[in-house]
């Protein structure tokens, strides 16, 4: 198959486009740093020359992809071992050269930062009083143990009031049992009353109609019906008791 079908070219010249372009931001890089550019331009053009190495960094990782497949299959393209050596030199020269600009640029940004906090240590700490100092230590320290105290207080407090929480629902548990034990004992005694009300329903419907026999009984057999009758109530009467009470 023909080189046109080689990926290593057109990826080569994303890769030396974005290299100019940080080519040229680390020459400016160079030139405002030694005219003493401000702070906030020189920390901008950081970011930016940042941002562009990360560009060219990903575009090599493409490049090194299109290598590794014309390696295994250099027939299909054509590609000496030449070839592929020298592309292999520019991938790791490219490298190494945004590997320098980056060390560059992050040893200025290193020194920047230790340039401003030097200054805001000479700024604020450099001429503090030593007793004040030591006051105000006391006082952090002091302050510190009041809200460690303070919150070992609410913690307890909370404890105590999830204790209480805790009892109050066992209790109102334990309440809830009884009742409606009791509420079962009262359906029990409800259905007992009613079968006795039944029961002596019945015992009075047999005394009534036992009495209108009984008085019948009287008014046609005379003395000896009487005592008949009354021999026969007092077995009835006895029978009643029984049933109804048991004896």
């Amino acid at each position: 198959m023909s080189s046109s079908l080689d990926p290593f070219d057109t990826a080569k010249e994303e890769v030396v486009q974005k290299l100019n372009v940080v080519t040229a931001l680390y020459e400016l890089f160079h030139e405002q740093k030694q005219d003493g550019t401000g702070d906030r331009a020189l920390s901008d053009l950081i970011k930016e020359l940042k941002k562009n190495c990360k560009s060219v960094d990903f575009y090599l990782k493409d490049l090194e992809a299109t290598v590794k497949i014309v390696e295994k299959q250099p027939a299909r393209f054509g590609i000496s071992q030449k070839e592929l050596q020298n592309r292999v030199q520019f991938i790791q020269q490219t490298k190494n050269q945004v590997a320098g600009i980056k060390k560059d640029i992050d040893s200025a940004g290193s020194r920047r930062a230790r340039k401003e906090d030097r200054k805001n240590l000479l700024d604020h700490d450099q001429f503090e009083d030593p007793i004040q100092t030591a006051y105000n230590r006391q006082v952090e320290r002091t302050n510190q143990e009041y809200i460690n105290e303070q919150m070992l207080q609410q913690q307890q407090i909370r404890r105590d009031q999830d204790q209480g929480i805790d009892q109050a629902l066992a209790a109102t548990n334990r309440i809830y049992t009884i009742a409606s034990e009791l509420g079962e004992e009262l359906d029990n005694q409800n259905k007992e009353l009613e079968e006795m009300e039944h029961e002596v329903d019945q015992t009075n419907s047999l005394l009534k109609r036992t009495s209108h026999k009984m008085e019948k009984l009287m008014n046609v057999g005379g003395d000896v019906g009487k005592i008949i009758c009354i021999i026969v109530l007092v077995v009835i009467i006895a029978l009643m008791v029984v049933l109804l009470f048991g004896i």
